[in-house]
């Protein structure tokens, strides 16, 4: 869509000014084949803006952007919301017995549920419970998996939740497997509910969020044992797992103060509006 966007755009007579924003890794969103349209489509724009660092940096690289003209725009995430939403009460079957770990995302390659079954394997026959939040074309090929395991009575499918945050919140903690990312809101929603994550390293995101041994741990991309070691590790230290939920939410207001990223944002698009009015001016007065 932003390729499209910019071709559009500068085909114009008197092209507006535009601002495009990505939201995800751009080696895994833009294909080969794409690319070089991409590059020339992006290039026009007055600025380009990553959802995060790790975005940020890869777009000028893979896009071969001006670096000076390119921005980081994180996401607007409405912690005093998600966190009043966290406190709504349970229905009593949902609410956890023993150990719990629990994942939301959709069931597609890129949030990896394969390797996050392989880890939890580790805890067959264990007091430990799986939730899997969320719905996707891989969603039948997961609980194939799962019945393989072992773990058709550890794991629950819960799908779409209208409130996922009481779910999250009520959980020991929350584990992202993805194999690539932008900046997952899903990890960002956790810390700010008070429960500690595991997660895959993946590019990008998680390491801007997640502090290991402060409010959770990251993981190699792909390593089920790795993953697994995490989640026994918390699962065995109830005392790591509080200390890291009372870290957790201001490790998120630090970074995502709804005020202060509205601030990026306005500051932004006040200077792009005023640069096109500068240089229609200038035009006007030749």
């Amino acid at each position: 869509q932003s390729i499209i966007a910019g071709t559009a755009l500068s085909l114009l007579r008197n092209r507006p000014a535009w601002i495009c924003r990505l939201t995800n890794n751009p080696y895994h969103e833009i294909p080969w084949f794409l690319l070089p349209w991409a590059r020339w489509s992006l290039a026009r724009a007055d600025w380009v803006a990553g959802c995060s660092n790790g975005v940020s940096t890869s777009l000028a690289e893979y896009l071969r952007l001006d670096p000076s003209r390119v921005v980081t725009l994180r996401n607007v995430v409405d912690l005093d919301d998600i966190q009043r939403r966290s406190r709504e009460s349970l229905a009593e079957n949902m609410k956890p017995r023993r150990f719990t770990v629990v994942h939301a995302g959709r069931c597609h390659p890129q949030k990896n549920q394969r390797l996050l079954l392989e880890a939890f394997a580790r805890f067959r026959g264990r007091p430990a419970d799986l939730w899997i939040l969320g719905k996707g074309p891989l969603r039948g090929a997961l609980e194939a998996q799962a019945r393989r395991l072992g773990l058709v009575e550890q794991v629950r499918w819960l799908g779409f939740q209208k409130n996922p945050h009481s779910l999250v919140r009520a959980a020991d903690c929350f584990a992202l497997s993805s194999n690539y990312e932008g900046l997952p809101n899903a990890l960002i929603e956790s810390l700010a509910c008070g429960t500690p994550v595991v997660s895959t390293d993946a590019p990008y995101g998680p390491a801007e969020l997640v502090r290991p041994g402060e409010n959770g741990w990251l993981t190699p991309v792909g390593d089920s044992t790795a993953l697994a070691d995490a989640l026994e590790r918390l699962a065995d230290s109830p005392e790591e797992r509080r200390c890291m939920s009372e870290a957790a939410p201001s490790s998120m207001r630090e970074q995502f103060d709804p005020n202060d990223v509205l601030d990026g944002y306005v500051r932004l698009i006040r200077e792009t509006v005023d640069a096109h009015a500068m240089r229609a001016c200038q035009r006007s007065n030749r």
